[in-house]
C-alpha cells in the first residue's frame, strides 16, 4: 500500500473588508422553537421544542423524542436520510431517516470500547465523527462495527465545535480552527479566537464572532463579513444559497448570494 503524507499547514487569515455577498430577504415564517437547528434542500424545517424534534415539512409535521435523554446537545442535517442527534449528557446518539424514524442508536457507555463523547457529527455510510474527551482525539467512528477506523493525535486545546461533511471535519477551539481529513490527518490550521455557532456552507463555514456573522473562504483563506442589518439572532443556518435567522419565534429567510 503506498504510504501518503500530509503537511499540517498554518495560514494566517486574510481579512476582507469590502462586501463580497449580496442578500436580501425573501421569506418570514412564525415558529415556536427552543432551537432551530436548520433547514434540507427541499425547505423542510427542523427545531426542537420541549426535548421534542420536529421536521416540518409542506404539509406535514414529523416528530421524534426520547425524553429519557434530556436536551439534544447538537443535530447534523449533513444527510437528510441519516440525521444524527446527539445527547452529550447521556453520552448517546440516535440516527434518523427522513420520517425521522429510527435507524440506530449508540450508546458510548456499554460499546466494547467505553468513549466518553464531546462531539458528534456525521460522515459517511455508517461512520460518525466523534471527538473522545478520555483520550483528547477525534475519532472516525463505525458504528456498525463498534469500533475507531481513524484517529488523530491528542488535541491540548478545548473544542468548543465541530463540523463535518463527507471529505473533511473540522475543530473550533477557543484560539484556532483545525482541519482533518477523512485519514484523520490534519491537512490545514487557522488562527481563530471568539468563534461560535459555526456552519457548513459549501466547501466552506460560515461562524458567528464578535456577535457578527463571517463567511470564511477555506480556499482562499479569506474572511469575508455578510452585510446583515439584524445581528441579535438566536440561532442561524444556511443551506444551499439560503441563510436562516431565528429569533423570538420568527424565523428570517434570506437569499445569499457570492460576488466573486
Amino acid at each position: 500500500m503506498k504510504s501518503l503524507l500530509y503537511f499540517l499547514v498554518f495560514v494566517p487569515i486574510v481579512f476582507t473588508a469590502q462586501p463580497r455577498f449580496s442578500i436580501s430577504v425573501s421569506d418570514s415564517i412564525a415558529l415556536e422553537a427552543d432551537t432551530f437547528w436548520g433547514a434540507d434542500s427541499f425547505g423542510n424545517l427542523y427545531y426542537t421544542q420541549g426535548n421534542v424534534f420536529y421536521k416540518k415539512a409542506a404539509n406535514k409535521v414529523f416528530s421524534f423524542y426520547a425524553l429519557s435523554l434530556g436536551d439534544i446537545s447538537s443535530v447534523d442535517l449533513l444527510n437528510p436520510l441519516k440525521i444524527t442527534l446527539f445527547y452529550k449528557d447521556f453520552n448517546r446518539a440516535i440516527v434518523l431517516d427522513n420520517q425521522l424514524s429510527e435507524i440506530q442508536r449508540i450508546d458510548f457507555n456499554t460499546n466494547k470500547t467505553y468513549r466518553m463523547v464531546a462531539h458528534c457529527t456525521t460522515s459517511y455510510e455508517r461512520n460518525l465523527w466523534v471527538f473522545n474527551v478520555d483520550l483528547q482525539q477525534l475519532e472516525l467512528y463505525n458504528y456498525a462495527q463498534d469500533k475507531a477506523l481513524v484517529a488523530t493525535q491528542p488535541i491540548a486545546d478545548k473544542v468548543k465545535a465541530q463540523l463535518s461533511n463527507y471529505n473533511f471535519c473540522w475543530l473550533l477551539t477557543e484560539q484556532r480552527l483545525i482541519q482533518y481529513n477523512i485519514y484523520g490527518s490534519p491537512v490545514s490550521e487557522f488562527p481563530l479566537q471568539n468563534a461560535s455557532k459555526a456552519h457548513r456552507f459549501k466547501d466552506s463555514l460560515l461562524f458567528v464572532q464578535d456577535g457578527k456573522l463571517f463567511y470564511f473562504d477555506v480556499k482562499f483563506r479569506e474572511l469575508i463579513p455578510i452585510p446583515l442589518e439584524k445581528t441579535n439572532f438566536k440561532d442561524f443556518s444556511i443551506t444551499n444559497d439560503k441563510l436562516y435567522l431565528y429569533q423570538n419565534n420568527q424565523l428570517t429567510v434570506y437569499n445569499l448570494s457570492f460576488q466573486p
